[in-house]
């Protein structure tokens, strides 16, 4: 970990994560994952939307943010930055997408 020069706290270590298919139990994981007190800077690679529709499916409130590049000194439980992925069409969570097929 680096030390800021505006802080003597050091920045936490970058995780980016994707959120695989969305159908699939990969956003839940990625919901689940933000929800945690995990001492990491987690980027999401995925669709906003998506994220916020499997996180209410498990009852957990996320608060999600545009990456904007920075470090992080902090991160609070069920926060969780994004680089925007927008997905083609709504999933419906078990069936596969017969769009990219």
């Amino acid at each position: 970990m680096t030390v800021g020069p505006a802080s003597h706290r050091p920045h936490l270590p970058r995780l980016a994560i994707t959120s695989g298919d969305p159908a699939g139990v990969g956003p839940e994981l990625v919901a689940r994952l933000a929800a945690s007190p995990l001492d990491a800077d987690l980027i999401a690679i995925s669709d906003a939307c998506l994220l916020e529709r499997a996180a209410r499916r498990c009852g957990i409130t996320l608060k999600l943010e545009a990456d904007d590049g920075q470090p992080r000194n902090l991160r609070a439980a069920g926060s969780l930055r994004f680089v925007e992925v927008p997905l083609r069409a709504e999933e419906v969570p078990g069936q596969l997408d017969q769009i990219g097929r």
